[in-house]
């Protein structure tokens, strides 16, 4: 029996097959490290969006305080206020919207913002019970963290201030970056002694 073998050349050899694999192998190199960038980058953004949103939230919150407030105060409770420390003096509503009174003299709530290690603190203190701060009386919470610097600057002296200007810096390290928010905000108050 023999066997007849025709020259065909239809097929590729191996050396065809393996340059093909090699370039193919290449690409996917290629575009798994764009991919792998497109990641990181986006996940970057996506924490520097979320500081950003954050800080700007706590400073609103501030200057809705700071707006609300009829004095800066100088000292409360063991604070003093400063250049890191913001005592507002806030007149006590009722659940009624009605300003509180203790005979002929208005009632305040105080809240206290502090920088204690790398973290802005909002305190609630409120003695009167009809207050409608005073179910937060003595909360002490961490409204941010990851705080470098926290400067609180007025346009007088406490208790004279009628302007609180706020700056904060935030820094947050992620994936062996470290990234770092700046935003200042500054509010008038409304209300008067």
């Amino acid at each position: 029996m023999k066997f007849h073998f025709k020259d065909n050349k239809k097929g590729f050899t191996l050396i065809e097959v393996t340059i093909a694999l090699v370039i193919i192998s290449m690409m996917v190199v290629v575009l798994g490290d764009m991919y792998m960038n497109g990641t990181i980058s986006s996940g970057k953004e996506m924490r520097k969006s979320k500081l950003q949103v954050e800080s700007k939230s706590v400073l609103e919150g501030i200057n809705e305080n700071v707006k609300l407030s009829a004095k800066v105060g100088e000292a409360y409770a063991g604070y003093t206020g400063g250049a890191t420390t913001l005592i507002l003096d806030i007149p006590a509503i009722d659940n009624s919207d009605i300003f509180l009174y203790s005979g002929s003299q208005k009632v305040y709530d105080h809240i206290i913002y502090y920088i204690e290690g790398s973290n802005l603190h909002k305190l609630v203190l409120s003695d009167n019970v009809s207050s409608r701060l005073h179910g937060q009386n003595n909360l002490d919470q961490v409204i941010l963290d990851n705080v470098s610097s926290l400067v609180f600057s007025y346009d007088q002296a406490p208790p004279s201030s009628t302007m609180v200007n706020t700056s904060l810096t935030i820094q947050n390290t992620g994936q062996g970056q470290t990234q770092t928010i700046n935003v200042t905000a500054e509010a008038k108050r409304r209300n008067s002694e």
